[in-house]
């Protein structure tokens, strides 16, 4: 008997399927790691969008591209930033769901044209933010 319990204590265990994560979980969890401030986080669960089929959706691609893009702009990858945020800016459209997200875009871009000392750019960005802002939110 005692044998026959080491045995089966020896044996090596089945291995466990983890379920892979579902785009929207994955969407979720760097929206969440953005809102806090986790940038590493964010690109890194963001990088994990790249090539599934909902972050191909023109509207879902914008937000990524926006999200992204502010925090490479935060982890001072300006050129990257710049061109996630352009991207997602030019195909994000108006609609009220995406208004936070293209204020803080604009404001991130500002902040780029800041540190390039493009002055002109920056406050163009920084006044286009403040437009679309409502205005009981602050900046």
């Amino acid at each position: 008997m005692i044998g026959l319990m080491a045995a089966i204590l020896a044996a090596p265990a089945a291995p466990v399927a983890v379920p892979a994560a579902t785009t929207q979980a994955i969407f979720d969890a760097a929206s969440s790691a953005v809102d806090k401030g986790d940038c590493a986080e964010a690109l890194r669960q963001f990088g994990l969008l790249d090539g599934r089929a909902a972050s191909r959706r023109p509207a879902v691609a914008a937000v990524v591209a926006l999200r992204r893009g502010r925090c490479l702009v935060h982890v001072a990858r300006l050129d990257e930033g710049q061109a996630a945020l352009d991207t997602g800016l030019a195909t994000i459209g108006d609609a009220p769901v995406y208004l936070a997200d293209r204020v803080l875009a604009l404001v991130a871009r500002g902040e780029i044209a800041f540190h390039r000392f493009d002055y002109a750019a920056a406050a163009r960005d920084f006044t286009a933010a403040r437009t679309l802002a409502p205005p009981t939110e602050r900046l």
